[in-house]
């Protein structure tokens, strides 16, 4: 899968500008840790895993007995992360995924939390991942999204993607409840961005 397959889609070549302080900032991996307090045994994909920025973090926060999948469409950026990983103490408990655009060849249910971060913007039919979303996740399965908001009028942009491109998080949050997930709550403490974390409806 190229990325000329869909023009919003990001460069592996500017991997290293996804681990800025200033998008630290903006988009901070702890609080997401904070809000999703893994347990053993919780099974956790993070789709659209890039270079491993919310997926690391993440690995780091987790108590041991949460296992991970990395999934992305991009081989570069796979191997970006391989090469990250590769002398991680729990390098075994994290699995490597080549998706496509439309579908995470994942089984059904295999997943109690998807982490999709920066990565909701860049998806060329919403509704329909959403679907893929669901599928993967057990029962109660938990989804969080993580993306740029919409600027307020005059504002300028100082990172992520350009305005015409970012998906509101009024809109991400309706979408989200109309395919059929509950509970959706933004998390406190991301800047310029959104993370809101949603249950699959039963």
């Amino acid at each position: 899968m190229g990325h000329h397959d869909h023009p919003h889609k990001f460069d592996p070549a500017n991997a290293a500008r996804l681990d800025d302080p200033l998008r630290r900032e903006a988009m901070p991996p702890a609080r997401l840790a904070a809000a999703l307090a893994l347990q053993p045994g919780d099974r956790v994909a993070d789709i659209g895993s890039g270079a491993g920025y919310w997926l690391i973090s993440l690995l780091d926060a987790s108590p041991d007995g949460v296992v991970f999948q990395g999934v992305d469409s991009e081989p570069a950026m796979l191997a970006v992360l391989e090469e990250r990983l590769r002398n991680h103490p729990r390098r075994a408990d994290v699995t490597l995924t080549r998706s496509t655009e439309h579908a995470v060849p994942l089984a059904d249910g295999s997943v109690d939390v998807v982490v999709m971060g920066a990565v909701y913007h860049e998806l060329a039919d919403r509704p329909g991942f959403l679907r893929e979303v669901r599928r993967l996740l057990s029962p109660g399965g938990r989804l969080a999204v993580i993306d740029w908001d919409a600027l307020p009028p005059g504002v300028e942009r100082t990172m992520g993607p350009p305005t015409d491109e970012r998906v509101p998080f009024a809109t991400a949050l309706e979408e989200i409840g109309a395919a059929a997930f509950t509970g959706a709550a933004p998390i406190d403490g991301f800047r310029e961005s959104y993370c809101l974390v949603a249950r699959k409806a039963a």
